[in-house]
């Protein structure tokens, strides 16, 4: 190609059209331009496409993350919902969790360790989120009322619900060191019921139960903002592919 417009040039020069070859010069000119501009449209476009592809894996992966997450929150409501079910069975001026059911229980199937031990607590999966945010990739998220979401999630609440639970840990703590002996060998009954100190204990467990109650209704309130999150993730995956 660029052989031929050589040879036309020359062939006008050779004949004396000079009028005729500042016109095909100028006319090869602007072609060489909107080729570069449309090579660079191109290219544009493909680094466009690149870019909603890393997106769109980015939010595929932070869902995937989400769901693992969501079972493991489900799993701890049931189990801070039996141990705040068995501290108000043990004493019914406790507060309850809004919209609260508790179980109910007898004596026999509570037992003081169970009481005082708080179970693990929860861990997020983030490495979804730790891969967009070391990249510096949050800007590729084009919906900003879901990127918005999604660092709410982690950024917020997930060291408000750490902060919580270091705080039971702590009061647990305090609880089983002080109630070391009775944590090993006393039954409910005893140590709860027809124990002579038994406004001493349930003071201790006061703020514990607090705690526990708080920590609850964060978990709740973690679930439904992921069920939110994934619902949006899904909306958005679904206007884009």
């Amino acid at each position: 190609m660029i052989k031929l417009f050589s040879r036309i040039r020359q062939n006008l020069l050779s004949e004396g059209k000079t009028g005729k070859y500042l016109k095909y010069a100028i006319g090869e000119i602007v072609l060489v331009v909107i080729g570069i501009l449309i090579a660079l449209q191109i290219n544009t476009w493909n680094e466009g496409r690149k870019e909603q592809s890393r997106e769109l894996n980015y939010l595929t992966g932070i869902k995937a993350d989400l769901e693992v997450d969501l079972n493991r929150i489900e799993s701890a409501i049931e189990r801070y919902h039996r141990k705040i079910s068995k501290l108000y069975f043990l004493d019914s001026t406790f507060i309850l969790p809004r919209n609260f059911i508790p179980i109910k229980y007898t004596l026999d199937e509570v037992s003081v360790r169970d009481m005082i031990n708080r179970g693990a607590g929860l861990r997020l999966t983030m490495g979804s989120y730790k891969v967009l945010t070391s990249n510096a990739s949050a800007g590729l998220i084009k919906n900003e009322l879901l990127l918005q979401t999604i660092q709410e999630l982690y950024e917020t609440r997930k060291p408000s619900l750490t902060s919580v639970y270091d705080d039971i840990k702590r009061r647990q703590d305090f609880i089983g060191q002080k109630y070391a002996v009775e944590h090993k060998y006393f039954s409910a009954k005893d140590f709860f019921v027809d124990n002579p100190d038994k406004k001493e204990v349930l003071a201790d467990f006061d703020y514990y139960y607090t705690q526990l109650r708080l920590y609850y209704n964060s978990l709740r309130n973690m679930r439904d903002l992921i069920e939110r999150l994934i619902d949006d993730i899904n909306t958005e995956l679904d206007t884009r592919t």
